[in-house]
């Protein structure tokens, strides 16, 4: 279509055909974190859950796509619900505001429909995808806060606190993780919990081609209380990166002396950054004690496809989850 206005269609993602062009198209939008072809793969057809990837073309070439999987929550009133979780929604710069976008979104209301969810969810950084879609009439449920665990003071109290202890583990025991998991989210009346089994957690931190991930214990008076899940980057010239993604713990664990046992267990000094990413906040609630804000938030919309399941006003996540790659 020289000359004219080009040819855009949406189709399901090929495995075989489109890993390599899905895999530019994250490398375009996020330089700083490169993927190979075996990463969509493996994030869109290799999972415990159902789900699937669409990808938008222009003139034959792939230019957007988006991936969904069907997750199970807990929710107190109905027992098990489903949600279709919408991610990795990608539009290249050259293309973007030309509809792909409301394209790609419009079509996960099929996929909810074929699979029975409940709802649709989705988490973003961008200001484009959270106005696109507010405008197709998603509600925005949550702001999510990211935080930099810094080197702070900690009280004489936290200090003292012999009663918690921080133990390092090289793997990840999903087993484990998935009955702590359970252990502190407990659904309510008014929000939601995800459902993290043991396959879900294996197939997240156990089997992902592109990350390594490490997980610490906390133990309360001795017992086995909670657990936070991180990546840890080394580079040569530059202080350590640990990024927290999962953190599960009992109420009166405070976060920074978790983080600060943290850093004495993987031997890294005040210049390393530790991140918190993903602390789901609920209204205008202050930042958790000891960490510092920074500055860069994500939003939760959702769309309701069920209208007899109206009732959950919230989603509830540990700390750290979040679906960054």
């Amino acid at each position: 279509m020289q000359g004219g206005d080009p040819e855009i269609s949406f189709r399901e993602f090929n495995a075989q055909k489109d890993s390599g062009d899905v895999a530019a198209l994250f490398n375009t939008l996020y330089p700083s974190r490169p993927v190979d072809h075996r990463y969509p793969v493996w994030r869109y057809t290799e999972g415990p859950l159902p789900g699937g990837a669409l990808v938008a073309t222009a003139n034959g070439v792939i230019v957007g796509s988006c991936a969904f999987r069907v997750e199970p929550f807990a929710f107190g009133p109905r027992g098990r619900i489903l949600g279709l979780h919408g991610l990795d929604f990608m539009v290249h710069p050259t293309w973007q505001r030309k509809r792909i976008g409301s394209g790609l979104a419009v079509r996960l209301r099929d996929y909810a429909s074929r699979y029975g969810a409940n709802f649709i969810y989705m988490l973003t950084n961008v200001k484009g995808a959270r106005v696109l879609t507010e405008r197709l009439g998603w509600t925005r449920l949550s702001t999510i806060a990211t935080y930099r665990c810094a080197a702070l003071p900690i009280s004489p109290g936290e200090m003292n606190q012999a009663r918690i202890s921080v133990r390092h583990h090289s793997g990840v025991d999903s087993a484990l993780c998935s009955s702590l998991f359970a252990r502190q989210f407990n659904p309510g009346d008014s929000d939601v919990v995800p459902v993290r089994s043991t396959e879900i957690l294996d197939w997240r931190y156990r089997n992902d081609p592109r990350n390594q991930y490490h997980m610490a214990t906390i133990a309360l008076d001795g017992r086995l209380s909670g657990y936070l899940i991180f990546k840890w980057f080394h580079r040569d010239e530059h202080p350590a990166e640990i990024d927290i993604l999962d953190y599960v713990a009992a109420v009166d664990t405070p976060v920074t002396f978790v983080v600060r046992e943290l850093r004495s267990l993987l031997k890294v000094n005040a210049s390393a950054n530790l991140w918190l990413d993903g602390v789901f906040t609920r209204g205008d609630h202050d930042s958790p004690s000891g960490l510092e804000p920074t500055g860069y938030t994500s939003t939760l919309v959702i769309e309701r496809t069920d209208p007899d399941c109206p009732g959950f006003v919230s989603i509830a996540m540990p700390l750290g989850w979040h679906e960054a790659f």
